[in-house]
């Protein structure tokens, strides 16, 4: 029940913007070139009727919401094996150097920082310009993904499609 009253929250929330203003999420990433996240403005312009993906002050990309042909969400879970592997081997380095307190704190929280997991939201939208097909990907922020995806569904009318995830 009370995932239902959240949800239809955030539809509300988003419903209420579309009817003029532009929506600006703040938290997304864009891949780079060298594999590398870079922090992109997701923005919904509703004058111009399109999605808008901005890096600093640079739009890199504008796709009207009449080329989107799919939009689709995922999500992946994974545990954080390689960083609580990395505080072990910092805690045994620092440990050499005869720090007494670093050491122990290390070896206490690298196993439970493996335990722990990263979930990772991804949007990818598929448009189609000039004949040639494009998709745009996206992660997601954890506390914006839902609120991104209900105001896709206002803006643009397009169901999102969830792809199984982790």
């Amino acid at each position: 029940m009370n995932r239902f009253l959240v949800s239809a929250l955030c539809l509300c929330l988003a419903i209420l913007p579309a009817a003029g203003e532009d929506v600006v999420f703040h938290k997304s990433k864009r891949l780079g070139w060298q594999g590398r996240e870079r922090n992109v403005d997701l923005i919904f312009m509703s004058q111009q009727g399109a999605i808008a993906l901005r890096e600093k002050k640079a739009t890199l990309i504008v796709i009207p919401y009449t080329a989107i042909s799919q939009v689709q969400y995922s999500y992946s879970v994974r545990h954080r094996v390689k960083e609580g592997g990395q505080l072990a081997l910092q805690a045994c380095t620092a440990g050499q150097v005869a720090v007494i307190t670093c050491p122990t704190v290390g070896v206490i929280a690298a196993p439970i920082v493996m335990l722990t997991k990263q979930h990772s939201h991804w949007l990818y939208i598929h448009s189609t310009t000039a004949g040639i097909a494009e998709e745009a990907s996206l992660k997601l922020d954890k506390y914006e993904y839902e609120r991104i995806i209900a105001t896709i569904k206002a803006h643009t009318g397009q169901d999102v499609a969830v792809l199984s995830g982790r």
